[in-house]
């Protein structure tokens, strides 16, 4: 599995960018989609900007862009990403 960052707003109709956040994987896993899994997820601030960034699990960008599509979450952009950890 790859690990990716993807930038996103919040949907239409969500006010909370928390509980939008933590919605995530209820919402995958009621689509059926078994291959992404959200690892984290950072609200940015101020709240007022309405933005989330969150790490997911994924076979490779275009299972993650489609499972997000399936359940019409709005992405601002997918980026592949690679941990570095210090000694």
């Amino acid at each position: 599995m790859a690990k990716f960052i993807v930038h996103s707003g919040i949907p239409r109709g969500q006010m909370d960018a928390v509980a939008c956040g933590m919605g995530v994987p209820k919402m995958l896993k009621e689509a059926g989609v078994k291959d992404v899994g959200q690892t984290r997820c950072f609200c940015c601030e101020p709240p007022s900007m309405k933005k989330l960034i969150m790490e997911f699990n994924a076979p490779n960008k275009e299972a993650l862009s489609k499972a997000l599509e399936k359940i019409g979450f709005p992405v601002e952009s997918i980026t592949e990403v690679t941990e570095v950890k210090p000694r």
